[in-house]
């Protein structure tokens, strides 16, 4: 039963975490193709990380998504995002960016999740992200792969193993072309 009430929890918000004793990552896959990825977005933007924020509890109740789950913590770490373009979901200045980086049970270890990749303060990227369903104003990145760094060549930043064979490093104004094409055909 304790495994269901984790896959659970997980499988209502979209996020991408290791359930112990498991000692592997549960990898959600938002798309095979940058099609794909753009469907499976609330909100698809080119930003600039700002800072690195607090961390968060993402797993919650089941039964009530307000509330955070009694015997388990998912911690997601916080970035804060200023917007250059929003390619999907409207979304402008700045905004909040949360990434699951662990879970384990309350007051007990935690278990890196092996998927998770920092954003790192400074640099550029495409994010690929979903609505928290409890807190709307605050976006994961909930599926892989979710975050691309720009700089002259647009390079997926996933440790899943078919990311870079799926999503090859290109120019970055090929990349935003081919998503801005997606985001125009959905």
């Amino acid at each position: 039963m304790h495994h269901k009430v984790i896959a659970l929890a997980i499988a209502l918000l979209g996020v991408v975490a290791c359930a112990p004793p498991v000692s592997h990552a549960t990898v959600v896959v938002g798309g095979r193709d940058i099609a794909t990825l753009t469907r499976s977005s609330d909100l698809v933007v080119v930003g600039v990380v700002v800072r690195e924020g607090g961390t968060r509890n993402l797993v919650r109740d089941p039964y009530d998504l307000a509330r955070e789950h009694q015997t388990l913590v998912g911690v997601a770490q916080d970035y804060e995002v200023s917007v250059e373009a929003s390619l999907k979901g409207g979304a402008a200045g700045q905004i909040l960016v949360t990434n699951a980086r662990s879970m384990g049970k309350r007051g007990g270890e935690q278990v890196t999740n092996e998927r998770f990749v920092p954003l790192v303060v400074g640099k550029r990227y495409m994010l690929f992200a979903t609505r928290l369903p409890f807190e709307p104003s605050t976006y994961v990145l909930s599926f892989e792969p979710s975050q691309f760094e720009l700089t002259g060549s647009a390079a997926v930043r996933s440790n899943w193993n078919e990311a870079t064979t799926l999503f090859p490093v290109r120019p970055t104004g090929q990349f935003l072309n081919e998503v801005r094409t997606a985001a125009a055909n959905p």
